[in-house]
C-alpha cells in the first residue's frame, strides 16, 4: 500500500532520513538540489529470495523526478518482523561459482 508520495530535493529526503534512522548519509554524485520523488510505501507478509520474510515494513524508494531512474531503496521493519533466510543457506564451502 503507498503511504505517500512527494516531490523534494535529495538534500530534503537526506535530512528527514538523519532524523528518523539517526544517521547521516551523503552521496556526492547527486546535488542535494536534484528534485526527487519520495515514495513510501508499507507492505505486510512478502518475501524477498535470499534474504528473508517480512511480517510488515516501509519501504522508501526514491526516483529521480527527470530520468525515472531509481536511485535507491531502503527497507525498515521493526524489531521482530523479519526473519532470515540466511539459516537455510548451506554453508559457505559448498556454495557454487557461477
Amino acid at each position: 500500500m503507498i503511504k505517500s508520495i512527494k516531490l523534494v530535493h535529495f538534500g530534503e529526503h537526506l535530512a528527514i532520513g538523519k532524523k528518523v534512522v539517526g544517521v547521516e548519509s551523503q552521496n556526492p554524485e547527486i546535488s542535494s538540489n536534484r528534485l526527487v520523488s519520495e515514495l513510501i510505501t508499507e507492505l505486510t507478509d512478502f518475501t524477498i529470495p535470499h534474504a528473508g520474510h517480512f511480517d510488515r515494513a516501509t519501504i522508501t524508494t526514491i526516483i529521480d523526478a527527470e530520468t525515472g531512474e531509481t536511485l535507491s531503496s531502503d527497507i525498515y521493519a521493526p524489531a521482530g518482523a523479519f526473519q532470515s533466510n540466511h539459516d537455510a543457506l548451506p554453508p559457505r564451502e559448498q556454495w557454487k561459482n557461477e
